[in-house]
Formats: structure tokens, C-alpha cells, sequence
């Protein structure tokens, strides 16, 4: 922005730096603010070059990355000085020029502006009077920032003959990326890295084939790591500064496992296992262990981020199922009865009578199911409490029972 100062006549005897020109940018202009302060250099009466009516040292720069430098050093003097409050300004000198910081402002939430004039030498309104007119011109935004970011996927699959298969996938994409057909304010503003281990192997393979054994697994691992590009606790700084402006490691890490937003799954199948005839001729039997088989499932996910502290969700699901079917050979106590009363149309009805004494299919299902879930939010208030943790537990029997019985063809 440009800054023109003049002296309301010839005679005013108004000295350059005597007067500032200051800008504020926060959320609110008295709390959570910034603030960049200029000397002004006058303009002498009926002094018209371009040069002198707007000279280059008027001009207003602000370069926003210092105003978050100013705000990380504030909060580091915090640690030590305890006179240095959020509510007490802090400045810095920027060569002639002052930087100043109050309370918690954001540049991404900026809802209020403020272009005032001052006379630094008379905070009490004892001092001497000024007179002067002040304009200023050209407000504007310029240099933004358009890093782009890249992405990548790596897929490797393999196949175990007749054992079983797994893949391997691999993800990484960094902030400033985005898809073609996004916006530019759509862009990723994360660094996010993801890789997915998953198998299934029948295990069955390793015992003798003759003894009729299925049992297939799955298994799967997976974890996913996103480190946001500006820090959540201060949404105007890049994390990574703010990583560096930490006084020890101690709390560098601590910042660093604060802000990532963590996730881990595991999974453990074995679904269906169970033991096949393995004759040519085998009979099925209502008391055979073929009629059985077996589930078993357990999931886990992990996770951790800026809200939550630390939060778990296991389920395990075990099920034991039984179904015989047979096939139905019906009775038909009429069907070898001959002569000629039985070839009638209307003995035909006697005749093709038939039901079955015993069912075709049985089948009965008894499944657990218990999840656990626990929870503990993180508190960004700052203030000096706990939050309790959340628990949830579920235990569920479900029981089916199942007949298929077919009373007559």
C-alpha cells in the first residue's frame, strides 16, 4: 500500500517520523490482532515531484511470514518470561519499523482491517499536537504462494500358486497437490503417506490333501500418516517453522505427535473353515463334521489427531454354523398300484400321492459378536482439566435355526 503525508499549510513545522501510519489485521482490532507501524516521511508544501508526494519509504510491505515470526517468538519468550502474556502487546523492530502482536490472531480468519494514524510520542494526549492529511492507495494482496505438490501410487501383487495371493500398495502425496480438475483453493494442504498389506493364503495347503481341510485366511495391516502443511493450533503457521521454533526436542515431538493425524487398521480372517469329503462315494450324514465350519474375525483401528488424544475400536466376531442337506426321496404308497381303475384320469390324483417322511434341510447358526471401542479427546482449550475417556462395550448372541421340508414333490 502507498502513503502520501502532508502539512495542512507552509508554516506547520511537522518533522518526517513524527507521525506513523499502522495497519491491523485479526479477528478483532483490540484482543487478537497484528500490527505493522511506519514513520511517515513528509511531503513539503507545494513540493509536486512524483518522488516527494509519494516516496518510496511510505510504502506499506508486508511481508505476512514475518508477522507469523514475530508471533512464534512471542510465544517462546512465554516459556521463560513471564511477563510476556497474550494479552499484553509484543513488539518487534523490523528496521524502522515495528511488528506487534496481541493475544491469538490468524491470518486464515482474518475479519477485520484496520488503517489508523498515530502520534507515537503523545500515548497520554499531553504531548505536542500534529496536523497533517494522510492518504493511502492501493490496498492489495501480490506474491502468492503457488507451490504445487506431487502424488504417487506403488502397487505390487504377488501370486503364491495355489497357496494365495498378496498385494502391497503404497501412497504418498504432498501439500499443494491437487487433481485436474480441482481449483486452486482445493488443493491438498496435507502431506499424507499410506501404504496396504493385505493376503489370503489357504492354510489348509500344508496339511495332506486327503484329509479334506479348508481353512482360508485373510489378513490385512495398514497405516496412514497425514502431517497437515499449517499447524492446527495455530492455523496461520507453517508446522514445520513451528517445529523449529521449538526450545527442545522434548516438545518438539511432542507438537509433532500432536498435529498428525494417525490411523492404523489390522484385520484377521478365517471365514468358512471346515473339512470336505474327500471320497468319490461319500454319503451325507446328519451326524457328519462336513456339516460344520467355522468364522472367526477380528478387526482393530487406531487413531490419533488434533481432537483425539487416542482412540481404539476392536471388534472379534466368532460363529459356528451346521447345515445338512439330503436328498429327498419321497414315498408314494399308491404309485405301483395297477389295473385298469388305477389308469383312469380320475384315479391318476390316488395314484401320484406322495410325501416325505423326513427333511431335506437342516441348518443352524450361533454367532458372537463383541466390540469395544474407547476414546479420549484432546484438550485445546488450554485450560488445566482432563476429559474423561468414552468407553462403549457390546456383546450380541444371535442364534438362527433353519428347516427345509419339502412335504410332498
Amino acid at each position: 500500500m502507498f502513503a502520501h503525508a502532508e502539512t495542512r499549510g507552509a508554516v506547520d513545522d511537522l518533522q518526517d517520523g513524527e507521525l506513523h501510519l499502522f495497519v491491523r489485521l485479526g479477528t478483532d482490532l483490540s484482543q487478537n490482532y497484528y500490527e505493522y507501524d511506519i514513520p511517515l516521511v513528509v511531503t513539503r508544501w507545494n513540493n509536486s515531484a512524483p518522488e516527494a508526494v509519494w516516496p518510496s519509504s511510505n510504502d506499506l510491505e508486508i511481508d505476512l511470514e514475518k508477522l507469523i515470526n514475530v508471533k512464534l517468538q512471542r510465544n517462546n519468550a512465554q516459556l521463560t518470561n513471564s511477563n510476556i502474556t497474550l494479552l499484553t502487546p509484543f513488539t518487534v523492530t523490523d528496521g524502522n519499523r515495528t511488528i506487534t502482536v496481541k493475544g491469538s490472531p490468524n491470518l486464515s480468519n482474518v475479519r477485520s482491517v484496520m488503517i489508523g494514524v498515530r502520534n507515537p510520542k503523545d500515548p497520554g494526549g499531553t504531548g505536542r499536537k500534529l496536523c497533517a492529511e494522510v492518504w493511502v492507495n492501493e490496498m492489495r494482496m501480490t506474491d502468492f504462494d503457488e507451490a504445487g505438490g506431487w502424488a504417487a501410487t506403488a502397487r505390487l501383487s504377488a501370486k503364491l500358486a495355489d497357496l494365495g495371493n498378496m498385494t502391497l500398495v503404497g501412497n504418498k502425496n504432498t501439500a499443494g497437490w491437487r487433481s485436474i480438475e480441482k481449483k486452486v483453493n482445493e488443493q491438498d494442504r496435507f502431506n499424507r503417506t499410506s501404504y496396504d498389506f493385505t493376503t489370503n493364503i489357504e492354510l489348509g495347503k500344508f496339511l495332506p490333501e486327503k484329509s479334506g481341510i479348508k481353512v482360508p485366511m485373510y489378513f490385512a495391516y495398514g497405516e496412514s500418516f497425514v502431517n497437515p502443511e499449517f499447524n492446527p493450533l495455530d492455523p496461520d503457521v507453517v508446522l514445520t517453522k513451528a517445529l523449529d521454533a521449538t526450545p527442545n526436542s522434548e516438545v518438539r515431538d511432542s507438537l509433532a505427535r500432536q498435529t498428525q493425524d494417525y490411523t492404523q487398521r489390522k484385520s484377521v480372517n478365517f471365514t468358512n473353515v471346515r473339512k470336505t469329503k474327500t471320497g468319490a462315494n461319500a454319503k451325507s450324514h446328519i451326524y457328519d463334521v462336513e456339516n460344520l465350519n467355522f468364522t472367526y474375525v477380528y478387526n482393530e483401528l487406531y487413531q490419533r489427531n488434533y481432537n483425539i488424544e487416542y482412540g481404539l475400536a476392536k471388534s472379534t466376531q466368532g460363529a459356528i454354523a451346521y447345515n445338512f442337506n439330503r436328498t429327498a426321496k419321497p414315498i408314494e404308497p399308491f404309485g405301483k398300484m395297477k389295473g385298469k381303475a388305477m389308469s383312469s384320469s380320475w384315479t391318476k390324483l390316488v395314484k401320484d400321492f406322495n410325501f416325505n417322511p423326513l427333511p431335506s434341510g437342516l441348518n443352524a447358526r450361533i454367532a458372537l459378536d463383541r466390540t469395544y471401542a474407547e476414546s479420549q479427546l484432546r484438550n485445546n482449550s488450554g485450560l488445566a482439566f482432563r476429559l474423561d475417556p468414552t468407553f462403549i462395550k457390546t456383546f450380541n448372541m444371535n442364534r438362527t435355526y433353519g428347516l427345509n421340508w419339502d412335504l410332498t414333490k
